[in-house]
């Protein structure tokens, strides 16, 4: 007849271990990897939540500024002829 196995568990150092039930269920959730899994479901669920409501869209906000300017013509060298004013038109947009 073969010797009996030996039931020892390698890395499990022998000796008892006194728990209330309180304990004993909180080691055994913070140990459960399934929980923990689903722990960061739900992370991802509220990141993913929370983008949807536009907490990582950017604000973008332009000024725009728009410059229409007519001066009128000088005649510098004593000639006679009318000249058209002379018009200058921008438009630009500041960032903030």
């Amino acid at each position: 007849m073969p010797p009996p196995p030996d039931l020892t568990r390698v890395g499990v150092e022998g000796g008892d271990l006194t728990l209330s039930l309180n304990e004993a269920i909180r080691r055994a959730l913070e140990n459960n990897n399934d929980i923990e899994v689903s722990r960061d479901n739900v992370r991802l669920a509220e990141s993913t939540l929370r983008s949807f409501e536009g907490v990582y869209d950017p604000l973008i906000s332009l000024t725009p500024q728009f410059n229409d300017v007519r001066t009128p013509a000088a005649n510098t060298n004593g000639d006679v002829g009318v000249f058209g004013p002379i018009k200058q038109t921008s438009l630009s947009f500041t960032p903030h």
